[in-house]
């Protein structure tokens, strides 16, 4: 219940933020190209964006459709490890972006880490199988539970990437 209630808050905070977009600056201007263009919030990559309109006005339009589209992915019952990774994936790399072309502080940073709560188990499963093997070791034993303990540590790990980005954005 807790799990599926965190994943119903992240899509609501994409649908809002695609519905406070739904206006003539992002569906019929270049939202995203001003804010390279005035440079206010811009980063290089940003400004040098801002010289290929057609393109920053296709983010513009992209971003509000994915806002509002995109967390739907979340709630389709079947091939549920493969969309959830697909949302992942897609999320993560709208974040990238966004960190690699604007200063928004450590906003970036956080939704990728909070992005990480909607990864299936099955994800989890996967890299516990990959376990350190000492010179001597043969062979891997998987214990159960193994996933879940390094969804754990890889959750602290990226409790820091924030901190590690606050260098950049600053």
């Amino acid at each position: 219940v807790a799990s599926f209630a965190l994943i119903v808050q992240l899509a609501i905070v994409y649908w809002f933020a695609g519905w406070a977009k739904w206006n003539d600056a992002w569906l019929h201007e270049d939202a995203i190209g001003n804010v390279f263009k005035f440079g206010l919030y811009g980063l290089p990559l940003g400004a040098a964006l801002s010289d290929y309109p057609a393109l920053t006005r296709f983010f513009s339009r992209a971003t509000v459709w994915f806002e509002l589209l995109g967390p739907l992915l979340l709630f389709i019952p079947w091939r549920v490890n493969m969309l959830r990774m697909l949302a992942f994936m897609s999320f993560v790399l709208l974040h990238i972006g966004i960190a690699a072309t604007m200063t928004v502080g450590l906003f970036s940073y956080a939704a990728i880490a909070i992005w990480m709560a909607a990864l299936p188990s099955s994800f989890w499963d996967h890299f516990s199988a990959f376990q350190l093997m000492s010179s001597n070791d043969a062979a891997v034993v998987q214990s159960p539970g193994a996933g879940r303990r390094l969804s754990r540590k890889v959750a602290v790990a990226l409790s820091f990437a924030p901190r590690v980005g606050v260098g950049y954005s600053n």
